[in-house]
Parts: structure tokens; C-alpha cells; sequence
């Protein structure tokens, strides 16, 4: 298998566990067994799995979120700009 473009459910499907499971054993949250913590721990070994940073940052809620901030100069009487 090409380790380079790995996916999620790649790893779970070959230590035969659910996509979930990688998911926690990943992001080191919710509960996990100690024996498909093994699995995963084991695969994720296997195929040299290192994190992709620039993906982590790009999934994250913050980059995604976007803020206008928009100035309405003094005394302009246009009426389509005034939006409450």
C-alpha cells in the first residue's frame, strides 16, 4: 500500500477496527481498548505514520471560520449599505 497517501479508514481497515477507533488513537481522545489500541499502535508503526501538519491545521474550525469587517465612511446616504 502507498504509505504516502494514507487515509483513516485505510489504517482502520487493516487493524480491523472501525474508523472511529483510529480516529481517538489519533487524537488522543474518547475511550479506546488496550487491545485495538495495540492494533492501530501497530499499524500506525508498520507504515512509518508521521502527521501531516499542514492537514491538521487546514481541518481545524478556527482556519475555516471567516470575519468581515467592513467600514462605512461618514455621511454616505446610500441606502444599500445600510443592512441591520
Amino acid at each position: 500500500m502507498n504509505t504516502k497517501n494514507i487515509r483513516i479508514k485505510d489504517i482502520a481497515q487493516l487493524a480491523g477496527v472501525s474508523v472511529g477507533t483510529v480516529d481517538r488513537v489519533l487524537h488522543n481522545r474518547g475511550r479506546v481498548s488496550e487491545e485495538a489500541l495495540k492494533k492501530v499502535l501497530s499499524v500506525l508503526d508498520q507504515i512509518e505514520y508521521k502527521p501531516n501538519l499542514i492537514a491538521r491545521t487546514l481541518g481545524r474550525k478556527t482556519s475555516r471560520q471567516r470575519r468581515q469587517t467592513g467600514v462605512r465612511p461618514p455621511g454616505n446616504k446610500n441606502q444599500n449599505l445600510e443592512r441591520n
